[in-house]
C-alpha cells in the first residue's frame, strides 16, 4: 500500500508563518492565522535513525521551548504553547537532516509523535564552476549548474568544491510517514489548501569545504529528478504534477510550479535547496472521531488508518489522551476506517468499519467503541524491588521484553507499576531492573504474564555493576577524561537490528560535549569492519562526514539478551571529509544492550 499522510493528529512541524495572512481551506472554510500560539498542550515522543534505532541527544524544538532526547530516543514537553491548527515540532542532530512533524492540537492534551531522521551521506563532490550531476541508487539526481551558489548566510557568490547530500523519501516505503517533513498538506498558488498524494520526495544540502550551507546563486536554477515507485506508476498523472517545497519557517508545503513526466520519473527545475516533492492533490474534509474500548476508557496512542478504497492507499494517525484523533481525508469518497492494536498487537486490526463518503467541510464519525476486542486487553505488572541489604530501592528503572518489544517503568520507593498491551490470553516476558543509586543491575529473569493483573516475585538487585563506557581517542594514544563516556552520568547504548539484511549492532555513546556511534554488521563474537562513523568532537571541527572502513571493531563478549553488556575495542584509521584527512582512532567499550 502506499501511505498518504494527511492525517493531521500524527504529522508535526516546529516552525511558525512569518505573517498573519489568512489562508483558504479548500473552498468552504477559511483558515485563522497560524501565526499565534493560541493553546496549551502537551507532546510526547521518540527521535529515531532510519534502522529505528532511538538517537540520544537529538535536540528537539518547538515553538518556543527546547529539549533533547534520552538513551531511548524520547522526549516530552508539558504545558507548551502551540498553535492549534498548526502545532510545531522539529528535531536536529548532527550529520542527519533535520525532521518535521505538523499536527492538530488540543487545549490541555498530550500528543504523541515520531520522527525518523535521514543520514546526511556525502553522495558527490562538485565543482561549482563547472557544476555536474549526482545520482543516487534509485534513480534520484540533481543536476548543479555551472557558477550557481552563493553562501547562505553572507550570500558572497562561491568558487570551489561543492559537497552535495541528497536524501530520497519513498512514499511507499513503510517507514515514510516518519520522515515526511510537516504533513502532506499545502498551500497551493491560489493559497487554498490541498491534501497532498506523494509521487516521491528528495532532501538537498550542499556545502562548502568548510561546511557552510550553500544555496542557488539569484536568476540560477537546478534540475531534480524523482523516480517513480513502480507500485504506484499506474496512479501517476502522465503529463505534469505539481511541484512542492517544504517551507522551514512555516511547516507546510507549497506550490511551485510543476514537474514533468518523463515515463519512469518527473524532472523539474527548482529555485532553491531544501525538501521538495511531486504531489498531486485532492479536495479535503476534516474529520475527527473518539475511540474508547468496552469500558468506556480513552484509547490513547491508537494507531487510527482510513483506508481510501478507490487506490487503496491510507493515511493515519495517533490518538491522544482523550482518544481523539483529527485529520483531513478525502472528500466525496468511501472510506474504510481501521483501529490497529498497541505495542506487541501493533499489526493487528481491532476494528473496521466504513466511513464517508463526506461532502461537507467537516464531518466527525463520533464515539467509536471498540467492543470486540476478543482476548485483546493489558497486562497490568506490579511488584517489589529490594537491594543488597533487602531494604526496598528508592529509585530505579525495571526494563520488559515481551516479542522484541521493550517497556520500561520508574520503581519508586521498591515498587512498580505498567500496563502491556496482549493479543493472547498469556505470554512470556523478560525482565531486570536498575538501581539508580547504586548503579547494580539485577540478574535477568522470565516470566509468564496474563491479560489482567500480574504480580512478579520480588526483585534483588545486587552484585552487578550496570554501568558502561566507552573510551575513546583521535590521533593519540592516551584517553583523556573528555572523551571517555560513562553511564549513568552520560549515556551509552548498544542496539541489534535484526530487522534487516544483513544484521547489525550500533554502539553510542553522549554527553554534553562529545558523542561517538558506528556500527558493524555482526551479532555475536569476532571482528568486524566499522560502518558509519559518527563522531561530535571539537577536534574533528566542520568535518562531518567519515569513512571508517580501516577500523576493526573486535568484540569480546556480545549479550544474547536485551540487558547484558556488549564490550570489545576498535582500532584503525579514518577518513574526515571535507577535509579528506586521515586519523588515528582507538578506543574500548563495554555499553549495555538496550534492543
Amino acid at each position: 500500500m502506499r501511505i498518504k499522510l494527511l492525517w493531521l493528529g500524527v504529522l508535526v512541524s516546529i516552525f511558525t508563518f512569518n505573517s498573519c495572512v489568512k489562508k483558504t481551506f479548500n473552498q468552504e472554510v477559511v483558515i485563522p492565522a497560524i501565526d499565534s500560539l493560541n493553546i496549551t498542550a502537551s507532546v510526547y515522543g521518540r527521535i529515531i535513525d532510519e534502522a529505528g534505532i532511538p538517537i540520544a541527544g537529538a535536540k528537539v524544538k518547538g515553538p518556543i521551548n527546547t529539549t533533547t532526547t534520552n538513551v531511548n530516543g524520547e522526549f516530552t514537553f508539558t504545558n507548551i504553547s502551540l498553535n492549534d491548527y498548526g502545532a510545531q515540532i522539529s528535531a536536529s542532530y548532527p550529520g542527519y537532516f533535520d525532521g518535521a512533524r505538523t499536527f492538530i492540537a488540543r487545549q490541555g492534551q498530550k500528543h504523541y509523535i515520531e520522527i525518523q531522521l535521514m543520514k546526511k551521506s556525502a553522495d558527490g563532490i562538485l565543482s561549482s564552476t563547472t557544476g555536474g550531476t549526482i545520482t543516487l541508487t534509485n534513480g534520484a539526481s540533481l543536476l548543479l549548474p555551472a557558477n550557481a551558489l552563493k553562501n547562505q548566510s553572507t550570500g558572497v557568490v562561491y568558487n570551489g568544491d561543492v559537497h552535495v547530500a541528497l536524501t530520497y523519501i519513498d512514499p511507499t516505503a513503510t517507514n515514510s510517514g516518519k520522515q515526511i517533513p510537516g504533513a502532506l498538506r499545502g498551500f497551493n498558488t491560489a493559497g487554498l489548501e490541498k491534501g497532498l498524494e506523494s509521487y516521491g520526495m528528495i532532501g538537498i544540502e550542499i556545502t562548502d569545504n568548510a561546511g557552510n550551507i550553500l544555496q542557488l546563486d539569484s536568476f540560477k536554477t537546478a534540475i531534480l529528478n524523482f523516480p517513480i515507485p513502480t507500485s504506484i506508476k499506474k496512479y501517476a498523472p502522465s503529463n505534469t504534477i505539481a511541484l512542492w517545497s517544504f517551507n522551514a519557517s512555516s511547516g507546510f508545503w507549497e506550490q511551485e510550479g510543476s514537474a514533468t513526466y518523463n515515463g519512469n520519473n518527473y524532472s523539474a527545475t527548482i529555485t532553491h535547496f531544501s525538501f521538495w516533492g511531486c504531489h498531486d492533490t485532492y479536495n479535503g474534509v476534516r474529520f475527527s472521531a473518539t475511540i474508547i474500548d468496552q469500558n468506556n476508557n480513552p484509547m490513547k496512542k491508537t494507531l487510527v488508518r482510513i483506508l481510501r478504497v478507490l487506490n487503496n492507499t491510507y493515511t493515519y494517525s495517533f490518538t491522544d489522551t482523550t482518544g481523539f484523533v483529527a485529520g483531513l481525508v478525502p472528500k466525496n469518497e468511501p472510506l474504510v476506517l481501521d483501529v490497529m492494536g498497541t505495542g506487541s498487537c501493533s499489526d493487528n486490526i481491532i476494528y473496521f468499519g466504513n466511513v464517508g463518503p463526506f461532502s461537507s467541510a467537516t464531518a466527525t464519525a463520533g464515539v467509536i467503541p471498540i467492543n470486540n476486542l476478543g482476548t485483546y486487553g493489558n497486562a497490568t505488572i506490579s511488584g517489589t524491588v529490594t537491594n543488597c541489604s533487602n531494604q526496598l530501592v528508592s529509585q530505579g528503572l525495571l526494563y520488559i521484553n515481551l516479542k522484541g518489544l521493550s517497556y520500561q517503568a520508574t520503581i519508586t520507593n521498591g515498587s512498580y507499576k505498567l500496563s502491556i498491551p496482549m493479543c493472547v490470553s498469556s505470554d512470556t516476558i523478560s525482565y531486570f531492573a536498575i538501581d539508580k543509586s547504586s548503579s547494580f543491575i539485577s540478574n535477568r529473569a522470565n516470566a509468564v504474564i496474563y491479560t489482567g493483573n500480574n504480580k512478579l516475585s520480588n526483585i534483588s538487585v545486587c552484585g552487578n555493576s550496570a554501568n558502561g563506557f566507552i573510551y575513546y581517542a583521535i590521533d593519540k594514544d592516551t584517553v583523556t577524561s573528555n572523551d571517555s563516556i560513562n553511564t549513568p552520568i552520560d549515556s551509552t547504548s548498544a542496539y541489534l537490528v535484526g530487522n534487516i539484511s544483513p544484521n547489525f549492532t550500533t554502539i553510542s555513546g553522549y554527553k554534553s560535549s562529545r558523542s561517538i556511534s558506528f556500527n558493524f554488521t555482526g551479532v555475536t563474537g569476532g571482528s568486524y569492519t566499522m560502518n558509519n562513523l559518527y563522531i561530535n568532537h571539537p577536534y574533528l571541527m566542520s568535518d562531518n562526514s567519515l569513512d571508517a572502513q580501516n577500523v576493526t571493531v573486535s568484540i569480546s563478549n556480545y549479550a544474547y539478551y536485551i540487558g547484558g553488556y556488549i564490550t570489545g575495542s576498535f582500532s584503525g584509521t579514518f577518513v574526515s571529509m571535507p577535509s579528506n584527512t586521515t586519523h588515528t582512532l582507538n578506543g574500548i567499550f563495554k555499553v549495555r544492550r538496550d534492543y
